[in-house]
C-alpha cells in the first residue's frame, strides 16, 4: 500500500512538472505598425490586463485574455515610428506581467530641397 501511495505522489509530482516546464511566461509581440497593435499570449485564464504603451505620447488600452490567456491591444491613435524609442507594459490582474522595448531605428536626417 505504502509503495502504491510513494508512485501516486512520484507521478503527480512529475505531472506537476510537466505542467509548470509546459506553461508559457507572459510574453508582448508587436504584429502591426499603423495602427500599432501588440500581441500578448502566456497570460493567465480571462485575466483583465492593463497595456500601456510609451513614445512620444502614452496610450493605455485594457483587454481580457482569453482562456488560452493570449489577447491582441490596438492603439488606433499612435503610428510606429522607427526612429523613436517604443515601450509597451502589460500587466495582468493575476500578476502576470510582459514587457517590450524596441530602440529607436537611426533614420537619416531630413533632407533640404533645393
Amino acid at each position: 500500500m505504502r509503495k502504491i501511495a510513494l508512485m501516486a505522489l512520484a507521478a503527480s509530482a512529475l505531472a506537476g512538472t510537466a505542467l509548470a516546464a509546459g506553461a508559457q511566461a507572459p510574453h508582448l509581440k508587436l504584429t502591426h505598425g499603423t495602427p500599432l497593435t501588440v500581441a500578448g499570449t502566456g497570460f493567465k485564464s480571462h485575466e483583465s490586463v492593463k497595456v500601456v504603451y510609451t513614445a512620444d505620447q502614452t496610450s493605455i488600452r485594457h483587454v481580457v485574455a482569453t482562456t488560452a490567456g493570449t489577447f491582441t491591444a490596438r492603439f488606433a491613435d499612435v503610428a510606429f515610428q522607427a526612429c523613436k524609442l517604443h515601450r509597451l507594459t502589460a500587466v495582468g490582474s493575476m500578476g502576470s506581467k510582459a514587457t517590450f522595448r524596441m530602440p529607436p531605428i537611426p533614420c537619416s536626417p531630413p533632407t533640404d530641397a533645393p
